[in-house]
């Protein structure tokens, strides 16, 4: 029970689905193995303590208590193609040994098909999580040719798209997800106090604001404060509109450019991601 729970708080730890999904199939492989040495270990006993029968070790010509690696790897290898459609040149010959493999075949029936079950379905998933993005890029593609884009244009939004818009579905906002919605205020107000009371410590302003009033710093942590994350390329805000909020830059480069006779505000470089209040 100690190992279950050690694994899956392992597992909570893992914040992409590519890892996640990797050390499940990892963890399958190594319960496989941890189940074939215990298999091999009851194997090789059985020809090790057997006294006066013709046991799979003696029939090969294998003298008891020399070279025991040997003879433990000679019982992973039969243990192995128990739990697996292959062969070997291992078999029992005597009814204990031949009562011993037939309860090990009937349990490695089991196994094996849980086994390729679960490593069907942890690919299928991996499947899906790279299937979203190349649906989305095909129906873009059609959108833009039936409607006869610009080629020049069209390559633009190609290279936004590779370059910036796949690399922010990675990012996963606190709006994506309706567990939280659902998560109780107290830790939900802790979790944003985490969250954004580091950034606004950076200005002096809401520095200053802590130690005067800091239920109040709390309260808008929790209601005003929410994160952004801006493609490279993106407009934040252009020259003339309505402001709605304050940008703090976390992470990133922010620089202006007059487009259309405007100036705008736009991430450069990489991925860019700001807190705003």
């Amino acid at each position: 029970r100690r190992l279950r729970d050690m694994c899956a708080a392992f597992f909570d730890m893992l914040g992409s689905e590519h890892l996640l999904l990797g050390a499940k199939l990892v963890r399958y492989v190594v319960l496989i193995l941890l189940v074939n040495h215990y298999v091999a270990c009851g194997w090789y006993a059985m020809a090790s303590f057997n006294d006066g029968e013709v046991t799979w070790a003696s029939a090969l010509g294998l003298e008891d208590g020399e070279e025991p690696g040997y003879h433990y790897a000679m019982s992973l290898h039969w243990s192995l193609t128990q739990f697996s459609p292959s062969t070997n040149n291992i078999a029992p010959t005597n009814l204990t040994e031949r009562l011993f493999a037939s309860c090990i075949v009937l349990v490695a029936l089991l196994v094996f098909s849980s086994f390729i079950s679960s490593v069907t379905n942890a690919v299928n998933q991996l499947r899906l999580v790279n299937m979203e993005p190349m649906m989305e890029e095909a129906r873009i593609r059609e959108f833009m040719m039936v409607r006869n884009i610009s080629t020049d244009l069209f390559a633009r939004v190609q290279h936004f798209f590779k370059h910036a818009y796949i690399k922010q579905r990675v990012r996963v906002r606190e709006s994506d997800l309706v567990f939280f919605s659902q998560m109780p205020e107290s830790m939900l107000i802790q979790m944003h106090l985490e969250v954004y009371l580091p950034k606004l410590h950076l200005n002096a302003v809401f520095n200053h604001l802590a130690d005067l009033d800091r239920s109040l710093l709390r309260r808008v942590c929790h209601l005003a404060m929410s994160e952004q994350f801006n493609l490279s390329g993106q407009d934040i805000f252009i020259d003339g509109t309505l402001s709605t909020g304050l940008y703090f830059l976390v992470s990133g480069k922010l620089q202006y450019e007059r487009v259309f006779t405007n100036s705008r505000l736009h991430p450069s470089g990489t991925l860019g991601k700001s807190t705003r209040a």
